[in-house]
Order: C-alpha cells, then sequence, then structure tokens
C-alpha cells in the first residue's frame, strides 16, 4: 500500500466507522422513551404503486411506523402532530454514496508538485 494510499484509508475509517454505527442503531428497535410522531391527513406513497392512497394518518414511534390508518389516531401526551393538509407522504430517500477523491490530500500535501 502506497503512502498516499494509507493515508487516504486512515482518513476515510472514522467516517465507515461513523456509518456502520449509524445504520446499526436505525436497524435496531427503537428505545421505551423514543419520541412519536403523527402524521394526519396524508396519501401515501409506497413506491411499489403508481397511485397515493386515501387521506390517512402514519404514527411513528422511534425509526418504526406503528400504525397507518384512514380514521382517527388517537393522540398519546408526547407526541409530536404534524397536520399533512392532503400532502404525500413518502419512504425517505437517503443519499448514501460519497466521494472518495474529495478526502485526497492536494498535490503539496501529497509530496507531489
Amino acid at each position: 500500500m502506497t503512502s498516499v494510499s494509507r493515508r487516504i484509508f486512515i482518513a476515510a475509517l472514522p467516517l465507515v466507522v461513523v456509518g456502520l454505527a449509524s445504520a446499526a442503531r436505525a436497524q435496531g428497535n427503537p428505545p421505551a422513551n423514543a419520541s412519536a410522531t403523527l402524521f394526519q391527513n396524508v396519501r401515501i406513497f409506497d413506491g411499489k404503486s403508481a397511485s397515493l392512497s386515501a387521506p390517512s394518518n402514519v404514527l411513528v414511534k422511534g425509526n418504526i411506523i406503528e400504525r397507518i390508518s384512514t380514521t382517527a389516531v388517537a393522540i398519546e401526551p408526547g407526541v409530536t402532530v404534524i397536520a399533512g393538509n392532503g400532502r404525500t407522504l413518502m419512504p425517505g430517500l437517503i443519499d448514501a454514496h460519497w466521494h472518495a477523491m474529495l478526502i485526497r490530500p492536494n498535490p503539496v500535501q501529497g509530496g507531489h508538485r
């Protein structure tokens, strides 16, 4: 492994570790005191169908969708309520890429001229 490659690897390692830890935390079960959010009056795009759902309510606790209902969902204490007003709710779009070339040292730092 060349000196520059080794430096790039060492510089990228913390980013990889943080990314893996974040992914593992997101995959686990939410803690008992996880926050909850209720999306009211939303049309759901599921990514599989070309059409949106009927107006619905979606209760999310931590990172788990607890309930989807076309009828009212009881609001528990501490739940954040977001009025969708008929807007579209869809799965999150995650930008999970990075550009390795942006972490390399510049020619002066790399000893090249």
